[in-house]
């Protein structure tokens, strides 16, 4: 699958989110309780309460080539989205 954002080209992989994602996945998750637009949350839950409280079936994440988000796609793409 490629992904293209304004010239920039990246390709990744959506794969089912594991218990391992979770820090990477918290990391965005305040920038949406940040942005005040998200959630109703005021704090990123414990891994616990958060996988009791969300349905597997939705859980996925984009690995881009080489692992992880780029920074600067990451905040470009998620402001688009929201």
């Amino acid at each position: 699958m490629l992904f293209s954002l304004e010239g920039c080209n990246m390709e990744f992989v959506v794969e089912r989110m594991k218990e391992e994602d979770w820090g990477e996945v918290a990391s965005i998750y305040q920038e949406g309780i940040a942005s005040g637009d998200a959630t109703f949350e005021t704090a990123v839950p414990a891994w616990d309460k958060w996988d009791s409280s969300h349905l597997r079936e939705c859980r996925l994440v984009a690995r881009a080539e080489g692992g992880g988000w780029h920074p600067e796609v990451h905040r470009d793409w998620s402001s688009r989205v929201a």
